[in-house]
């Protein structure tokens, strides 16, 4: 799935270029003269195999090592997951940490969460759950819904953090609306619970129907149990709840 995600970026830049990186031989001779941005299109030129070029992963990762080099943030972060799998380089999750690094420094969202996943599991580092949730921070900040689900867990539990259960029903919240499954059955659990929310079992319903309909199985037993006890009105009441939170949902996905 993340070199899904490399494709696509690589598509959108050849897209969005500027007029002279718009061919494949402006693309060489820029790059051959230390161009950091023209370093990076022939290096995804080589992972994807587009416009005549041969795919080939070895040669991506010296283009992209250039780059990278430079401190240019995509190709740090593609260089993190080639390093990551063994794609066209070695498989090392050190070599793979410290090109997150380069890529987490200039603020890169999920290049800042997967250097807290590598503290957390000792993945390429030594384990440091404090160093883990300060770049889960620093990615929650940015937005990114794992980070913000992670840190909703360590506030819920007092992991590393001082327990506060209504920072963690925010961050829950925040998570869920970007459509994180298991961070919507939290906070519907939360908001069902009046756990640093105000009480609101139709709330806690629309929130518990958004994760069920990504598949979450717990989600959906909950809905059913409460459907069995709701009130006519309450079911109303939860009715009207799923319809705002569901174009909340969508507004987000669009943006």
């Amino acid at each position: 799935m993340k070199w899904l995600g490399v494709i696509l970026a690589f598509s959108l830049s050849l897209a969005g270029a500027e007029p002279k990186f718009q061919s494949l031989d402006a693309i060489r001779t820029a790059a051959a003269q230390g161009n950091a941005e023209a370093q990076f299109l022939l290096g995804m030129h080589y992972v994807q195999g587009a416009n005549g070029v041969k795919k080939h992963l070895p040669t991506a990762a010296q283009w992209l090592t250039k780059a990278g080099q430079q401190k240019h943030t995509q190709a740090a972060y593609y260089m993190a997951l080639m390093h990551e799998f063994g794609d066209g380089v070695e498989k090392s999750a050190a070599k793979a940490v410290d090109w997150y690094r380069i890529a987490a420094v200039q603020g890169h969202p999920t290049a800042l969460h997967n250097l807290g996943v590598a503290y957390d599991e000792g993945d390429g580092v030594k384990q440091d759950r404090t160093e883990a949730l300060k770049w889960f921070r620093k990615a929650a900040d940015k937005g990114h819904d794992r980070s913000q689900y992670n840190l909703g867990i360590a506030y819920a539990e007092g992991d590393g953090v001082p327990k506060d259960i209504p920072q963690a029903a925010k961050l829950y919240r925040s998570s869920g609306i970007q459509g994180n499954v298991d961070a919507q059955l939290n906070y519907a659990v939360m908001v069902a619970r009046g756990e640093g929310v105000a009480q609101n079992l139709p709330l806690a319903w629309a929130w518990m129907r958004a994760s069920a309909l990504q598949g979450k199985r717990k989600a959906l037993e909950n809905m059913r149990l409460f459907e069995r006890n709701f009130s006519a009105a309450e079911k109303q009441a939860a009715l009207a709840a799923w319809e705002k939170l569901a174009k909340e949902l969508q507004a987000k996905r669009e943006r």
